[in-house]
């Protein structure tokens, strides 16, 4: 049976799924303690997968990585230490346990989400598709909305010319953003 991930936000009850959280909220990773209790060797493995950019390594955890993913970990049949949120985005967790059976399983089914003043949250590594969705969209909204109610953009038309050579079509998304920031009219 896959272990049960769970979070205590500012010690606070444990909670499951997606959890919200604020800058300088305490996340505490936790699992029910007879569930602990019932590991076995190999030790669990707490991992944080996914975390804003300008977050450190926590004190008490180790960071590893395995092909473009870096993560930060902390093996050991006990909670590990809890870390400090800080900046808005995802902080996407998993937990790989031993059952008394001898089964390792793994769990990703709670995770930290901490949305900026805007409302917009991100898409963290390893969320489920169902909740991504739900966080695209919202995302989208909030987007939407801080673009219709800012300053109107000059007006005008950039042209941006065909080039052949762009076989990746880089250079012309690098155009296309650049345009976009100057005007809100583009001819292609």
């Amino acid at each position: 049976m896959a272990p049960t991930l769970q979070v205590k936000l500012n010690g606070g009850p444990a909670q499951a799924g997606k959890v919200t959280a604020a800058v300088g909220d305490v996340v505490q990773p936790t699992a029910p303690v007879n569930e602990i209790a019932s590991w076995r060797s190999p030790v669990a493995r707490w991992r944080i997968i996914d975390f804003p950019p300008s977050m450190t390594e926590p004190a008490g955890w180790s960071t590893a990585s395995e092909g473009a993913i870096t993560y930060y970990y902390f093996d050991g049949n006990e909670q590990p230490p809890p870390f400090n949120v800080v900046e808005f985005g995802p902080h996407m967790l998993d937990l790989a346990a031993t059952a008394a059976d001898g089964s390792r399983e793994t769990t990703r089914t709670t995770y930290v989400k901490v949305p900026n003043t805007d409302g917009v949250e991100l898409i963290g590594y390893g969320e489920p598709v169902y909740t991504w969705v739900k966080t695209a969209q919202a995302d989208a909204r909030a987007v939407a909305e801080a673009v219709a109610s800012a300053a109107p953009l000059p007006t005008g038309t950039i042209t941006i010319p065909y080039d052949a050579s762009d076989t990746t079509g880089a250079g012309f998304r690098a155009k296309l953003v650049a345009a976009l920031l100057v005007t809100n009219s583009i001819q292609l």
